[in-house]
């Protein structure tokens, strides 16, 4: 079990990611964290969306998506972070307010995390206090 020691507002990095998240909300259980898209960062996203054919390149997944973001849910209690298990997203990862609401809707049980894309929950704690502070 990993010890919550986030607090809304400020980043977050995580083991083997270079871009910070910021935490949009938090509970004991939970965080939820978000970042914008970034056109190099995430060229693996943009590569799978042209080969599954949704896209004829890489720069039209881009520009199609840059702004939606890019987010995750930590489950402190359970060590793991992952997105949720719906399969269309009504929350706005951008807003504080939707953000809470989906903690308050996994706190409920009226949504869960995804099983088939979490992943263990490895938090970069120096990179995260050191920029934190």
């Amino acid at each position: 079990m990993t010890t919550n020691k986030l607090k809304q507002n400020q980043k977050v990095f995580f083991k083997n990611e270079n871009l910070p998240y910021n935490v949009m909300a938090v509970s004991e259980q939970y965080a939820v964290v978000s970042r914008k898209l970034d056109k190099i960062v995430d060229d693996n996203l943009f590569l799978f969306e042209v080969k599954r054919g949704s896209y004829p390149t890489k720069e039209i997944a881009f520009n199609a998506n840059k702004e939606n973001p890019v987010y995750s849910i930590l489950d402190f209690k359970n060590n793991i972070k992952a997105p949720h298990n719906k399969v269309f997203n009504d929350f706005d990862m951008f807003k504080v307010e939707d953000c809470q609401n989906l903690i308050n809707s996994l706190e409920k049980g009226e949504t869960e995390l995804s099983h088939r894309n979490r992943v263990d929950l490895f938090i970069d704690w120096d990179t995260t206090s050191a920029i934190n502070n």
